[in-house]
């Protein structure tokens, strides 16, 4: 048998407390799939379509089973109270997911799991804190063309989660575009 590192235990994104109170209120432990089988330490939102709209579970990307073992999913209503909105809007799709390789599921996985630790984070107190700090720090301006600030800009990302000051600057719209060769 081949174990598979996916390098990421040590940020392993847990469900929400809303998802173990709905585990435990289904009767069920933390998960019908066997961890020891396929190695996996996470698990994705997938989002499928139905006739009742799309609905949202939680699956491994390895082996593809539902930590909530259930026939179907749950509305988007109740994905978002359950697993957070975050996570429902960046949800895989169930067909890209059912005929990708293991390797391109992975790797999806890991792209899914990266957005979504930084778009919570984004939204954190700590972040918010250490963002107003950055914007004094810089009075506001940009600290490349002297415009109005708006971006903070991670100059690495080696530490998201526990940023350094020194890790990060204020620049403007235009300018954090140019650093990351894209719009946004």
């Amino acid at each position: 048998m081949v174990e598979i590192d996916l390098g990421f235990v040590t940020r392993e994104i847990p469900p929400s407390d809303q998802a173990c109170s709905l585990q435990k209120k289904n009767g069920v432990g933390r998960t019908e799939h066997s961890w020891m089988a396929c190695f996996c330490h996470f698990f994705v939102l997938e989002r499928y379509n139905s006739k009742i709209g799309p609905l949202y579970r939680e699956v491994c990307p390895c082996c593809q089973r539902a930590r909530i073992p259930m026939r179907s999913g749950v509305s988007k209503k109740s994905a978002e109270s359950i697993f957070g909105s975050i996570r429902v809007e960046m949800a895989i799709d169930r067909e890209s997911l059912q005929y990708a390789g293991l390797d391109e599921r992975l790797m999806w996985a890991e792209w899914w799991r990266w957005r979504v630790f930084y778009r919570e984070h984004l939204n954190s107190p700590f972040w918010q804190n250490i963002r107003s700090q950055v914007v004094t720090r810089y009075n506001g301006r940009c600290c490349r063309c002297g415009d109005v600030g708006t971006d903070v800009h991670h100059l690495t990302y080696e530490n998201v989660g526990n940023e350094n000051l020194e890790d990060l600057i204020l620049l403007c719209r235009k300018c954090h575009q140019s650093e990351h060769n894209r719009r946004f």
